[in-house]
């Protein structure tokens, strides 16, 4: 739109307000009453369309002697601002200034391009400014990104190097750790193998312990009746000498007897001798001697046989003497054997004893070791959940790392170009 057609609607709009206005109040006063807008633009539209096209019609004649009078001024300050605007700062300004309105207006025109030449200038300054400063800023970021790159980077490599060696360091625990599990399933068999095997020890010992014991109480049992037929012995021992020295007392007996046979005989001799002499005198008388010689040869006979029997029962005698004595040595020689089997049986017994209670408590430590084994175990166990915890944490440790750098290298690249 150019000057003239503003400046035509800047002079005709308020005149035409303004007889709209008029119209309006006198059709009010006519009625009597107040008119609402809406009512007085569908009552007066013909009115106010004549009302206004006389109006226009007055404006258009003032409108073409004002443009004639003031257009081309204001044309020449509108070209000037336009310019001034768009930055084109050479036209020229007029060397008088009237003081009028167009006067204040070229003053106005004369501020508005000082202050688009200062602003032009402020403007240049500052983008130097801004330039040096931009080439400051990037070389002070650069100056950042190296020393952070220096500080971080090195940090970082570090991270990923200690990562790395962690995720080798976690995957040597976790072979390591399946190493403890299996050697400690081993070992807890083997515990429990060897557990199982002294317990067997164990009630063997016992056994043997109570047959040790059995043992000892049987040849304690021996022992006394070994000492008892000891005792027998020695006792049949005196019995027989006994029988021995009766044995003598009678052979003594006999031969009294014999001498007495003999002295008889003798005697029996004699009278019948003595009777013979006698004659028919005589003749019983020598029938009882020699009844008496008779009897007397029987008697001699028999102690005779008494002897011989007598003979044999001291040569009996003798050798059940003997015999009774090489059984008594024997029996108190026995006694003695027995006497130290029994107490080598008793140290024995206190020796089974003594190893069924250490056996006994081997198989409670060797239960106490099989639990620390089952112990070791669970926490192998742990250690393995644990260790395969570790592996993931450093595996992800390593990937965090590994994405840190990428994240600082784009950092540092972002700063180098910023």
């Amino acid at each position: 739109m150019g000057i003239k057609t503003k400046l035509i609607g800047t002079l005709c709009v308020p005149g035409v307000t303004a007889f709209a206005a008029l119209v309006y109040a006198v059709m009010t006063l006519q009625s009597g009453q107040a008119l609402a807008p809406e009512e007085f633009a569908a009552l007066g539209t013909t009115t106010l369309a004549i009302s206004c096209g006389a109006v226009l019609l007055a404006l258009g004649g003032a409108a073409f002697i004002a443009i004639k009078t003031v257009g081309q001024p204001i044309a020449v300050i509108a070209d000037a601002l336009d310019r001034t605007a768009a930055n084109d700062l050479s036209f020229p300004l007029p060397d008088t200034l009237v003081d009028d309105e167009f006067g204040k207006c070229w003053t106005a025109v004369a501020i508005f391009r000082d202050w688009r030449a200062d602003s032009a200038r402020l403007r240049a300054e500052r983008n130097a400014a801004e330039n040096h400063g931009d080439e400051e800023r990037r070389n002070h970021m650069t100056a950042l990104a190296a020393e952070f790159e220096a500080a971080v980077g090195s940090v970082i490599a570090k991270v990923s190097k200690a990562s790395e060696r962690l995720v080798g360091s976690s995957e040597a625990l976790m072979t390591n750790a399946v190493g403890t599990t299996e050697k400690s399933i081993a070992a807890a068999s083997a515990a429990e193998q060897t557990y199982v095997n002294v317990q067997s020890v164990a009630s063997a010992s016992e056994e043997l312990s109570a047959s040790f014991r059995e043992i000892g109480m049987q040849i304690g049992h021996a022992a006394k009746l070994i000492s008892t037929t000891a005792d027998k012995v020695d006792s049949s021992d005196n019995d027989v000498q006994e029988l021995s020295q009766s044995a003598q007392r009678v052979n003594a007996i006999v031969g009294i007897i014999r001498d007495i046979a003999e002295q008889t005989n003798l005697l029996a001799l004699n009278a019948t001798i003595e009777a013979a002499r006698a004659g028919e005198a005589g003749r019983g008388f020598a029938v009882v001697a020699n009844e008496v010689k008779a009897l007397a040869n029987q008697t001699a006979k028999a102690t005779q046989d008494i002897e011989v029997h007598i003979g044999s029962i001291q040569q009996a005698t003798t050798r059940t003497v003997s015999s009774i004595q090489d059984i008594g040595a024997k029996v108190r020689e026995l006694n003695e054997v027995a006497t130290v089997i029994a107490g080598a049986t008793e140290e024995q017994g206190t020796v089974s004893q003594e190893i069924a209670r250490n056996v006994a408590e081997a198989a409670t430590g060797t239960g106490e070791v099989s639990k620390n084994v089952l112990g070791v175990k669970e926490a192998s166990d742990i250690t393995d959940d644990a260790a395969g915890d570790v592996l993931k944490l450093s595996q992800e440790l390593a990937s965090q790392s590994s994405e840190l750098r990428g994240q600082v290298d784009k950092l540092l690249g972002t700063m180098r170009a910023a």
